[in-house]
């Protein structure tokens, strides 16, 4: 792919993110009247604890795919490469997420201090196992350079998702139960649609020689995203534990607004980078290749960073019921 294809793809993938982020943030005066901050609390609480569960039982098998893959040299081995991918990712999913569906008691009074939420986090945990189930089929679509169904994909689990919301939080009342009965229904429907269409790639099967060697690359790769967790969202344990949940509400709606910089420019740029990173190593222009992808990915980040500094507070006010100011 050359810097046009890779410019064309980065626009498909931000047209599909930049229209996810305004219809999630017309949503935002919805939420906040239909849900207390103290909800805001939990549904930050359950998110990052999946965040942090997935990120561990995924083990970097994304990442392993996308090398793997660009190595492979006849289509044989693309094909092992991505059936071990698929098959050990949606098994280690499904079976972790099982085991924490039995333990979602102890866990809610862990984490959120009360046993009465684990209804909310036995959803949680099964949509949790649908995403690791769906992960590497995404990653294969950005493979394939299918930026388009990319983008419809998860477009369409967006408006299936938010469309329940309101449905479930306007009408029925039903507030936190409403949201995670939606981004359930979302993902099962995703990981459906994901599987029929990948079924050309991949069948179940694990090359346990190749996955060694996958893990062996993927595997030192999940520390560091850990360590990029904590120091991105572990602070939200230290705000429930020692403020409650309606001050970590507030925050995560702050917190919502902030991320709009990495979700308009970095994953566009990412979801078109990374799929081609390891074929360009080769080419004799490589070293310059990379570095111009870095410099406008910087002046894209820096941009966008002060510009929302500048309208935030403004934002707030637009957007949140006065209970958030």
């Amino acid at each position: 792919m050359d810097f046009r294809g890779l410019l064309k793809h980065t626009f498909i993938y931000a047209s599909g993110v930049w229209a996810g982020k305004v219809i999630g943030f017309l949503m935002i005066p919805i939420y906040t009247r239909c849900l207390r901050p103290a909800d805001y609390g939990v549904l930050e609480m359950i998110s990052r604890t999946t965040d942090i569960v997935a990120l561990v039982v995924g083990m970097g098998m994304a990442s392993a795919l996308l090398r793997f893959h660009a190595e492979a040299k006849s289509e044989k081995e693309k094909y092992r490469v991505v059936s071990t991918a698929v098959t050990f990712a949606a098994g280690s999913g499904l079976a972790c997420a099982l085991v924490l569906f039995a333990l979602a008691g102890p866990l809610s009074a862990a984490i959120l201090g009360s046993a009465v939420h684990a209804d909310y986090f036995r959803l949680a945990f099964i949509a949790m196992g649908l995403e690791l189930c769906a992960a590497v089929p995404m990653v294969l679509l950005r493979m394939h350079e299918r930026s388009a169904l990319f983008t419809a994909v998860n477009l369409g689990r967006l408006v299936v998702a938010l469309s329940l919301n309101i449905y479930l939080l306007v009408v029925l009342r039903m507030g936190v139960m409403g949201v995670m009965i939606s981004n359930l229904v979302g993902i099962s429907l995703v990981t459906l649609l994901l599987f029929v269409v990948s079924l050309r790639s991949w069948r179940p099967g694990l090359d346990m020689r190749l996955l060694k060697v996958m893990l062996a690359y993927s595997l030192p790769l999940v520390p560091c995203s850990f360590a990029m967790f904590v120091l991105n969202f572990g602070d939200r344990y230290f705000l429930r534990a020692y403020s409650g949940l309606a001050v970590l509400g507030v925050y995560s709606l702050g917190y919502k607004i902030c991320m709009v910089m990495p979700a308009m420019v970095m994953e566009p740029l990412g979801f078109a980078w990374t799929p081609v990173v390891f074929t360009l190593v080769d080419r004799p222009d490589a070293r310059r290749l990379y570095a111009r992808f870095f410099n406008g990915f910087m002046f894209c980040v820096v941009f966008a960073c002060l510009w929302l500094s500048a309208v935030s507070r403004d934002a707030i006010k637009i957007m949140a019921d006065s209970s958030y100011y």
